[in-house]
């Protein structure tokens, strides 16, 4: 037997966004300039917060949502991204509204 759906039996899903994705590169500069010479892309953030750490933040056109990449923030393998908690710290203080 199907349930009613009305009001008293609905969950309400809250809204929810993508805001960063990581993507894992071989060479920052290289995807640097592919994504913003031929992609379209803006630069939102390229800084090197420590000597071994380089974070590179980019938006695509008409998007809120951003790519982030650089070294010395994850840990990847193909198909997994392991996002560090330098990371997350990162991005949450420098969230691109």
């Amino acid at each position: 037997m199907m349930a009613d759906n009305t009001k008293e039996n609905i969950t309400v899903v809250p809204a929810m966004k993508l805001e960063l994705v990581p993507v894992p590169v071989s060479d920052v500069d290289r995807a640097k300039a592919f994504y913003v010479e031929k992609a379209g892309f803006t630069l939102e953030v390229d800084t090197r917060p420590t000597d071994t750490m380089r974070v590179v933040q980019l938006t695509p056109p008409g998007s809120a949502c951003t790519i982030v990449f650089g070294t010395g923030l994850y840990v990847a393998t193909a198909g997994r991204i392991h996002c560090g908690a330098r990371l997350r710290a990162f991005a949450d203080s420098q969230r691109v509204r």
